[in-house]
């Protein structure tokens, strides 16, 4: 059994080992790029690791991108770009960071990434690693590997279809719908109406919501909410508590 156990460990950390150690950051280059919206009206960001910050800007005609891109790798460094192509009536933004081998286990390093968008076209964001924040877009679909998101000043619908990990932080935001949210708090402020399907793990803290809320499914973790114009609602709560105040509509919470 000890013999078992060494070999268990010995091999934990030559897996470690072999990883390549792009949160180093040892080589750095400067990167920019934009495009002419030119008729688009959908914009797609695809990033990868590394941390994204979009922010929307009124009557604005291109998207502008800067970022930094970095890897423990001189020679690799300089094949990580920010890509941006007209698919059809849209604009996709990429951060293009390639994978250390043929396997596509280990990215050759990170991308960070700050995006200056029109403020009038809807925003689809696919995010895999890193913090995210986003702000002053017309709507937004999100979904999102790791790392804390934060969403502030969305005129129209937000929508997170998967957040797998990290605290999520939106205010000041139309309809809001969050399908599957695996851990890590959620906190909504000042939107229009606010639908959880599914919350994993985590604390939900919500303020000011003005029509209804509803919440599916709750597997650990309190609830608090504070200030709802409409009706609220849990279908199903297995531990954690839950406080409400402030409803104008009705109240259905499981009992226990």
């Amino acid at each position: 059994m000890r013999d078992l156990l060494w070999f268990a460990v010995v091999a934990m950390v030559l897996l470690c080992m072999s990883q390549p150690a792009s949160a180093d950051c040892r080589h750095k280059r400067q990167l920019a790029n934009e495009i002419e919206l030119d008729g688009a009206v959908a914009i797609e960001v695809l990033a990868t690791s590394g941390w994204l910050k979009v922010e929307g800007v009124e009557g604005a005609d291109r998207i502008s991108a800067r970022g930094e891109a970095c890897s423990d790798d001189k020679d690799r460094v300089g094949e990580i770009e920010i890509l941006m192509q007209r698919v059809g009536d849209r604009i996709q933004v990429i951060a293009a960071v390639p994978f250390e081998d043929e396997r596509d286990e280990w990215r050759i390093g990170g991308l960070n990434l700050e995006l200056r968008v029109p403020d009038s076209v809807p925003l689809t964001v696919s995010d895999s690693s890193g913090d995210l924040s986003i702000r002053s877009v017309s709507s937004l679909e999100l979904t999102d590997s790791s790392g804390d998101i934060n969403l502030e000043d969305i005129a129209g619908d937000v929508v997170v279809a998967r957040d797998s990990s990290g605290d999520l932080d939106i205010r000041d935001a139309g309809d809001i719908t969050i399908r599957i949210d695996s851990s890590g708090d959620i906190f909504v402020e000042d939107a229009a109406s606010l639908t959880i399907d599914e919350d994993t793990s985590g604390n939900i803290r919500i303020r000011d919501i003005r029509g209804n809320v509803v919440i599916g499914r709750d597997t650990s973790g309190s609830i608090n909410a504070s200030g709802v114009g409409g009706n609220f609602s849990v279908a199903y709560d297995s531990s954690g508590e839950i406080s409400v105040r402030n409803v104008a509509g009705e109240i259905s919470i499981p009992e226990k």
